[in-house]
């Protein structure tokens, strides 16, 4: 009995595993070291470090925050700013730096396009460094960082917090009452839980038959606010909104918007 043995099946079957490690795997190795290479979303964070140390150590030399990130590098602190590194599944846009008006504190975000996150092709979000809170922020989506509003509040409301002090409360009204006059339709809706928050809630005030929460600094000026609310939104959700600030104590006319 003489058996056939195909020799040839296992040249094929060789070249053929050749074949398609030049057509698909050897890109594909490429692609991933490219990948490796050019940066991953951590990556980003520690190219914005130099950034953020640059920022922190004009603070310490100036005692405030810079008005532009290019007065850093007129100031020889850095001699280029750093941008976010791109890889193959993610774009990431410039560093985008706001600093508060008081020069007091700063956010740095970026956004990034991920090709394959989320459910669709593509998907936009933001990350946000904030400097009193020594850390980055979530993954907001595009556009929908903390507001400038909204951080004014926290930082203020933190040092009010923390020391009781009316020169602190003064600074906490002032900074709603500034910010929410940057609206361009008008002044800005102020959430009462971005104070609440902070401060937790407040003893019960009233002004003109409108009740409030009151918040009273702990030393010698003793200054009190009375903060006024009421609810707005849709038609599935409410939410409460500070639309006047009184301040209570003798010592200056009450504040209001």
């Amino acid at each position: 009995m003489v058996r056939y043995k195909n020799t040839q099946y296992k040249s094929i079957t060789a070249d053929a595993i050749a074949y398609f490690f030049r057509l698909v795997g050897l890109p594909l190795l490429v692609v991933l070291l490219l990948y490796h290479v050019w940066g991953t979303p951590k990556d980003s964070q520690a190219t914005a470090q130099p950034l953020i140390n640059a920022i922190e150590r004009y603070h310490q030399l100036h005692g405030s925050y810079p008005e532009t990130l290019g007065t850093l590098t007129q100031e020889g602190l850095l001699t280029a700013i750093p941008t976010p590194p791109w890889d193959l599944w993610t774009r990431r846009d410039q560093f985008e730096y706001f600093v508060d008006r008081d020069l007091d504190f700063f956010s740095l975000n970026y956004d990034e396009q991920d090709y394959f996150g989320g459910l669709g092709p593509s998907k936009w979000k933001t990350r946000t460094y904030v400097s009193f809170q020594g850390k980055w922020n979530g993954n907001y989506l595009r556009g929908s960082p903390p507001l400038p509003l909204e951080l004014a509040i926290k930082r203020a409301g933190e040092r009010f917090r923390n020391t009781q002090s009316s020169d602190n409360l003064n600074m906490l009204a002032g900074k709603i009452i500034e910010y929410s006059d940057q609206g361009s339709d008008g002044p800005l809706l102020v959430w009462a839980e971005d104070v609440w928050s902070v401060l937790g809630r407040g003893e019960t005030c009233e002004v003109d038959g409108r009740p409030g929460e009151l918040y009273k600094a702990q030393d010698a000026h003793a200054a009190e606010y009375c903060f006024i609310s009421r609810k707005g939104g849709g038609y599935f959700y409410e939410f409460d909104f500070i639309v006047e600030i009184f301040r209570l104590d003798r010592s200056e006319s009450p504040p209001q918007w």
